[in-house]
């Protein structure tokens, strides 16, 4: 069982996260690949 404030604070969080995905916002996606084993590519 989640306590309220924690509820509320995931609510905001996610409620947040969802206008960034919709482009309302800018942000930093940093992603850290310690072993090298990633390859990523521009589309």
């Amino acid at each position: 069982k989640v306590d309220p404030e924690t509820a509320e604070a995931l609510d905001m969080f996610l409620t947040k996260l969802k206008s960034l995905a919709a482009g309302e916002g800018s942000f930093t996606f940093i992603l850290d690949d310690p072993a090298g084993n990633s390859f990523i590519e521009n589309p």
